[in-house]
């Protein structure tokens, strides 16, 4: 993996500064003070940690055993392409003019600090093995670059010093913890369901289906006698129960137990995913796992593989609108048929 950053550092480097170099060739009159952190690519592989500070609170982002996990989420993996973007973006920060050094001045561009009350000031560390920062720096206001869309440009001043600067990078400050990992657990378009069954101990199971691809609505199976649904959209939303399923909070599936509750999606393809409900301390906490109906269809016993890896060990939590769908009683679906 940290070969992987390197080489993707080197090209994106030679990219980044082919453009800085065209730039200054077009526009003379722009000044080149150079990088923020000059020596911070040829460190970039030996960072350990990123941290990340605001009013509203700390994380960080740590690189353990060679993969980079969210501190505080029971040890999260995050994208790893947004820690590659987000180092290649610091040692890419390049200043473009120093601005104010009245330290009166330092809210009209969000660079009071962090403490401060009313500061909206992100602090930014790069920390190697638990050292002191190797690059350390207060980030204000940003707004699109004027020279390159693609790129942005920040008012920043490192901790301890007066002089701000305007700089310019493609970097992209994400303050919020849960917004550095990969947050989908599933996105099965109703098209591709042919089944969902709700099954609990203390109540009638719930199954909503569809016949073919192009059914449309789903049917809710068992309707008694005298009895229709009561509205469809909450069949249609027990339907789309996995479609666009992300999770809200991620916590290590140790010492999980089941309430009994469980979610089960049968698909056209033969791709089964199954959610079991957590107890306790873990209730709105959800158990995943993949199964495979057909075991000749290569693509998904890969994909089955896959979705396994990546949910063994955890739980996830669901939002409190696809909770109190899996929460559905068959009897709050139907109503009885009015006599004309």
């Amino acid at each position: 993996m940290r070969k992987i950053v390197f080489v993707a550092i080197l090209i994106v480097c030679a990219v980044t500064t082919g453009y800085f170099v065209l730039q200054d060739r077009q526009s003379p009159t722009v000044s080149d003070y150079g990088l923020y952190f000059p020596g911070l690519v040829d460190q970039i592989n030996d960072v350990t940690e990123i941290r990340i500070t605001t009013n509203e609170g700390k994380f960080s982002i740590r690189n353990r055993d060679e993969k980079w996990i969210l501190d505080g989420a029971d040890d999260y993996p995050v994208r790893f392409d947004l820690v590659r973007n987000f180092l290649i973006g610091m040692s890419q920060l390049r200043k473009l003019e120093p601005k104010t050094n009245d330290s009166d001045k330092h809210s009209v561009l969000n660079l009071l600090g962090v403490g401060i009350e009313g500061s909206s000031t992100i602090l930014v560390e790069l920390i190697v093995s638990q050292s002191e920062p190797i690059a350390q720096i207060f980030v204000g206001t940003s707004r699109i670059s004027v020279k390159n869309p693609s790129l942005k440009e920040y008012y920043v001043r490192d901790p301890g010093q007066s002089q701000t600067w305007l700089t310019e990078s493609g970097l992209e400050v994400t303050t919020i913890p849960f917004d550095w990992i990969d947050s989908e657990i599933s996105d099965l378009d109703n098209s591709q369901v042919k089944e969902i069954a709700i099954m609990r101990s203390d109540a009638a199971p719930i199954r909503v289906y569809q016949s073919s691809i192009e059914s449309g609505d789903f049917q809710l199976e068992g309707i008694p006698q005298g009895h229709k649904v009561r509205h469809q959209y909450l069949i249609n939303d027990i339907a789309d129960l996995f479609r666009r399923l992300n999770f809200i909070d991620v916590r290590s599936a140790d010492d999980w137990t089941s309430s009994g509750v469980s979610v089960t999606a049968f698909t056209f393809s033969g791709l089964k995913l199954n959610a079991r409900a957590g107890s306790g301390d873990f209730e709105g906490y959800y158990n995943f796992s993949a199964e495979v109906d057909d075991p000749s269809s290569e693509e998904i016993l890969n994909q089955t593989t896959m979705l396994n890896a990546k949910f063994e060990g955890w739980v996830y939590k669901l939002s409190d609108q696809r909770t109190e769908t899996i929460s559905s009683r068959f009897e709050d679906l139907i109503e009885p048929v009015e006599d004309n």
